[in-house]
């Protein structure tokens, strides 16, 4: 019996490849919408530097996230939308088609 390396299961050519579309989307992202990139970056770095110790820390994180959220869900709706409009089936619709037969 041979012992086995722990990345033996893993393909480097395609994590090298996720890695780079990955990075690419990044880019083509921040480009595409610099102040939430900026907004996100400037999060970050608050909660990595123990902004949250501190009770004005955890306002400040109290008040973006309410400010932050109705934007968050119209995004996502939006996305949703987009998805189901491009005609991928969705569970109510599958239902519907199924009632209809």
């Amino acid at each position: 019996m041979t012992s086995r390396e722990p990345f033996d299961d893993y393909d480097i050519e395609e994590m090298a490849r996720a890695a780079r579309t990955l990075t690419k989307q990044v880019v083509r992202a921040t480009r595409e919408h610099p102040y939430i990139a900026l907004g996100a970056a400037l999060g970050v770095g608050f909660v990595l530097g123990g902004g949250l110790r501190s009770r004005t820390g955890k306002a400040l994180l109290a008040v973006a996230a309410r400010l932050a959220l109705p934007q968050i869900e119209a995004a996502v709706m939006g996305l949703v939308s987009r998805h189901q409009d491009e005609g991928a089936p969705s569970p109510e619709r599958e239902q519907t088609d199924m009632a209809q037969e």
